[in-house]
Protein backbone atom coordinates (compact mmCIF):
# COMPACT_ATOMS: atom_id res chain seq x y z
CA UNK A 1 0.00 0.00 0.00
CA UNK A 2 1.41 3.37 -1.05
CA UNK A 3 1.10 6.05 1.62
CA UNK A 4 0.05 9.49 0.38
CA UNK A 5 2.12 12.26 1.98
CA UNK A 6 1.65 16.02 2.27
CA UNK A 7 5.41 16.49 2.45
CA UNK A 8 8.58 14.50 2.89
CA UNK A 9 12.06 15.52 3.95
CA UNK A 10 14.97 13.35 2.90
CA UNK A 11 18.51 13.63 4.23
CA UNK A 12 18.26 17.34 5.05
CA UNK A 13 21.52 18.94 6.14
CA UNK A 14 21.87 22.59 7.21
CA UNK A 15 25.10 24.03 8.59
CA UNK A 16 25.94 27.39 10.12
CA UNK A 17 29.70 27.54 9.95
CA UNK A 18 30.96 24.46 11.72
CA UNK A 19 27.66 23.83 13.48
CA UNK A 20 25.18 21.43 11.88
CA UNK A 21 21.68 22.62 12.67
CA UNK A 22 20.24 19.64 10.77
CA UNK A 23 22.22 16.47 10.27
CA UNK A 24 20.58 14.16 7.74
CA UNK A 25 16.94 14.51 8.81
CA UNK A 26 14.20 12.36 7.27
CA UNK A 27 10.56 13.19 7.99
CA UNK A 28 7.21 12.22 6.45
CA UNK A 29 4.06 14.30 6.97
CA UNK A 30 0.71 12.62 6.40
CA UNK A 31 -2.28 14.69 5.23
CA UNK A 32 -4.66 16.01 7.86
CA UNK A 33 -2.39 15.29 10.82
CA UNK A 34 -0.66 17.30 13.52
CA UNK A 35 3.03 16.63 14.10
CA UNK A 36 4.69 18.25 17.13
CA UNK A 37 8.45 18.85 17.08
CA UNK A 38 10.01 18.92 20.53
CA UNK A 39 13.55 19.40 21.76
CA UNK A 40 15.82 21.82 23.58
CA UNK A 41 16.84 25.14 22.07
CA UNK A 42 19.30 24.52 19.26
CA UNK A 43 18.02 21.02 18.55
CA UNK A 44 16.95 21.92 15.00
CA UNK A 45 13.20 22.40 15.34
CA UNK A 46 13.00 25.89 13.83
CA UNK A 47 15.54 25.05 11.14
CA UNK A 48 13.52 22.02 10.09
CA UNK A 49 10.39 24.16 9.77
CA UNK A 50 12.34 26.68 7.68
CA UNK A 51 13.54 23.91 5.37
CA UNK A 52 10.01 22.55 4.90
CA UNK A 53 8.74 26.08 4.22
CA UNK A 54 11.44 26.69 1.63
CA UNK A 55 12.90 29.59 3.59
CA UNK A 56 16.09 27.67 4.30
CA UNK A 57 17.76 25.66 1.57
CA UNK A 58 19.54 22.52 2.77
CA UNK A 59 23.12 21.95 1.64
CA UNK A 60 22.21 18.30 1.16
CA UNK A 61 18.93 16.44 0.92
CA UNK A 62 15.61 17.72 -0.36
CA UNK A 63 11.95 18.40 0.42
CA UNK A 64 9.01 17.19 -1.63
CA UNK A 65 5.55 18.76 -1.33
CA UNK A 66 2.42 17.04 -2.60
CA UNK A 67 0.83 20.40 -3.44
CA UNK A 68 2.04 24.01 -3.53
CA UNK A 69 1.21 26.23 -0.61
CA UNK A 70 2.88 26.43 2.78
CA UNK A 71 1.88 28.85 5.56
CA UNK A 72 4.79 29.49 7.92
CA UNK A 73 4.03 31.30 11.19
CA UNK A 74 7.27 32.48 12.77
CA UNK A 75 7.88 33.28 16.42
CA UNK A 76 6.61 36.72 17.31
CA UNK A 77 10.16 37.82 18.19
CA UNK A 78 10.97 37.55 14.48
CA UNK A 79 8.04 39.76 13.42
CA UNK A 80 8.47 43.53 13.74
CA UNK A 81 5.88 45.36 15.80
CA UNK A 82 7.16 48.74 14.58
CA UNK A 83 5.33 48.66 11.26
CA UNK A 84 2.24 50.91 11.30
CA UNK A 85 -0.15 48.07 10.52
CA UNK A 86 -3.25 46.92 12.33
CA UNK A 87 -4.31 43.41 13.24
CA UNK A 88 -6.65 43.42 10.24
CA UNK A 89 -3.83 44.57 7.93
CA UNK A 90 -1.58 41.83 9.27
CA UNK A 91 -4.14 39.09 8.71
CA UNK A 92 -4.99 40.48 5.26
CA UNK A 93 -1.35 39.99 4.24
CA UNK A 94 -2.07 36.29 4.41
CA UNK A 95 -4.16 36.66 1.26
CA UNK A 96 -1.26 38.06 -0.78
CA UNK A 97 0.15 34.63 -1.62
CA UNK A 98 -3.07 33.67 -3.39
CA UNK A 99 -4.26 37.04 -4.72
CA UNK A 100 -1.01 38.89 -5.29
CA UNK A 101 0.07 42.19 -3.79
CA UNK A 102 -1.81 44.53 -6.12
CA UNK A 103 -5.14 42.80 -6.74
CA UNK A 104 -8.09 44.17 -4.82
CA UNK A 105 -9.54 42.06 -2.05
CA UNK A 106 -12.90 40.51 -2.82
CA UNK A 107 -15.86 40.24 -0.49
CA UNK A 108 -14.91 36.60 0.05
CA UNK A 109 -11.40 37.69 1.07
CA UNK A 110 -12.74 40.13 3.64
CA UNK A 111 -15.13 37.50 5.00
CA UNK A 112 -12.25 35.05 5.38
CA UNK A 113 -10.06 37.67 7.07
CA UNK A 114 -12.80 38.50 9.57
CA UNK A 115 -13.34 34.81 10.27
CA UNK A 116 -9.63 34.23 10.96
CA UNK A 117 -9.52 37.22 13.29
CA UNK A 118 -12.56 35.91 15.14
CA UNK A 119 -11.15 32.39 15.47
CA UNK A 120 -8.14 33.80 17.33
CA UNK A 121 -10.30 35.94 19.61
CA UNK A 122 -9.06 39.24 18.17
CA UNK A 123 -12.25 40.83 16.85
CA UNK A 124 -12.21 43.63 19.45
CA UNK A 125 -8.57 44.36 18.58
CA UNK A 126 -8.88 44.21 14.79
CA UNK A 127 -8.18 47.92 14.28
CA UNK A 128 -5.37 48.18 16.83
CA UNK A 129 -1.77 48.48 15.66
CA UNK A 130 0.54 45.56 16.34
CA UNK A 131 2.83 47.76 18.43
CA UNK A 132 -0.05 48.43 20.83
CA UNK A 133 -0.67 44.75 21.53
CA UNK A 134 0.80 42.40 24.08
CA UNK A 135 3.23 39.76 22.87
CA UNK A 136 0.57 37.08 23.11
CA UNK A 137 -1.92 39.13 21.12
CA UNK A 138 0.66 39.73 18.38
CA UNK A 139 1.36 36.01 18.25
CA UNK A 140 -2.34 35.27 17.77
CA UNK A 141 -2.45 37.85 14.97
CA UNK A 142 0.39 36.02 13.22
CA UNK A 143 -1.44 32.70 13.57
CA UNK A 144 -4.56 34.32 12.10
CA UNK A 145 -2.43 35.53 9.18
CA UNK A 146 -1.27 31.95 8.62
CA UNK A 147 -4.86 30.69 8.59
CA UNK A 148 -5.82 33.35 6.04
CA UNK A 149 -3.43 31.78 3.53
CA UNK A 150 -5.61 28.64 3.38
CA UNK A 151 -2.50 26.59 2.66
CA UNK A 152 -2.65 22.78 2.79
CA UNK A 153 0.44 22.78 5.04
CA UNK A 154 0.59 24.99 8.15
CA UNK A 155 3.88 25.37 10.04
CA UNK A 156 3.91 27.03 13.46
CA UNK A 157 7.13 27.92 15.28
CA UNK A 158 6.54 28.08 19.05
CA UNK A 159 2.97 29.39 18.65
CA UNK A 160 2.14 29.26 22.37
CA UNK A 161 5.36 30.59 23.92
CA UNK A 162 4.65 33.41 26.36
CA UNK A 163 0.88 33.04 26.10
CA UNK A 164 -1.45 32.69 29.05
CA UNK A 165 -3.46 29.50 29.45
CA UNK A 166 -6.57 30.94 27.76
CA UNK A 167 -4.64 32.06 24.67
CA UNK A 168 -2.80 28.72 24.54
CA UNK A 169 -6.14 26.93 24.56
CA UNK A 170 -7.41 29.11 21.70
CA UNK A 171 -4.40 28.18 19.56
CA UNK A 172 -4.63 24.49 20.49
CA UNK A 173 -8.30 24.49 19.48
CA UNK A 174 -7.52 26.26 16.19
CA UNK A 175 -4.86 23.66 15.39
CA UNK A 176 -7.29 20.81 16.09
CA UNK A 177 -9.92 22.50 13.92
CA UNK A 178 -7.48 22.94 11.03
CA UNK A 179 -6.52 19.27 11.20
CA UNK A 180 -10.19 18.28 11.14
CA UNK A 181 -10.52 20.33 7.93
CA UNK A 182 -7.72 18.32 6.32
CA UNK A 183 -4.82 20.71 6.87
CA UNK A 184 -1.45 19.19 7.69
CA UNK A 185 -0.03 21.01 10.73
CA UNK A 186 3.51 20.95 12.11
CA UNK A 187 4.36 22.79 15.32
CA UNK A 188 7.67 23.37 17.06
CA UNK A 189 6.84 23.58 20.75
CA UNK A 190 8.09 23.29 24.31
CA UNK A 191 4.57 22.82 25.67
CA UNK A 192 4.01 19.18 26.51
CA UNK A 193 0.26 19.60 26.99
CA UNK A 194 -0.08 20.96 23.46
CA UNK A 195 2.12 18.15 22.14
CA UNK A 196 -0.11 15.55 23.78
CA UNK A 197 -2.92 16.67 21.47
CA UNK A 198 -0.83 15.97 18.38
CA UNK A 199 -1.11 12.83 16.28
CA UNK A 200 2.64 12.32 16.34
CA UNK A 201 5.59 13.70 18.28
CA UNK A 202 9.12 14.05 16.94
CA UNK A 203 11.86 14.48 19.53
CA UNK A 204 14.92 16.32 18.23
CA UNK A 205 18.43 16.61 19.65
CA UNK A 206 21.60 18.03 18.09
CA UNK A 207 20.07 18.40 14.65
CA UNK A 208 18.78 14.85 14.46
CA UNK A 209 15.53 13.04 15.13
CA UNK A 210 16.03 11.15 18.39
CA UNK A 211 12.60 9.51 18.37
CA UNK A 212 9.23 9.75 16.67
CA UNK A 213 5.97 8.12 17.61
CA UNK A 214 2.64 8.72 19.30
CA UNK A 215 2.43 11.22 22.17
CA UNK A 216 2.05 8.31 24.59
CA UNK A 217 5.28 6.78 23.30
CA UNK A 218 7.29 9.98 22.96
CA UNK A 219 6.33 11.94 26.05
CA UNK A 220 7.14 9.52 28.84
CA UNK A 221 9.77 10.61 31.35
CA UNK A 222 12.52 8.27 30.19
CA UNK A 223 12.11 9.18 26.53
CA UNK A 224 12.14 12.91 27.25
CA UNK A 225 15.27 12.54 29.35
CA UNK A 226 16.98 10.72 26.50
CA UNK A 227 16.11 13.60 24.18
CA UNK A 228 17.47 16.17 26.67
CA UNK A 229 14.04 17.52 27.57
CA UNK A 230 12.93 18.27 31.13
CA UNK A 231 10.00 16.05 32.05
CA UNK A 232 7.15 17.84 33.82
Amino acid sequence: MIMVLSASVRGAVVSYGRVRALDGVDLDLAPGTHTALLGPNGSGKSTLLSVIAGVERPSAGHVELAAPGVAFVVQRSEASDRLPVTVRDTVAMGRWAERGLWRRMTRADHTLIDACIDRLGLTDLADRRLGELSGGQRQRALVAQGLAQRAPLLLLDEPATGLDSEAQQIIDDVIADEVSRGTTVVTATHHLESARRADRCVLMARGRIAFEGSPAEALDEARLSEAFLPAH
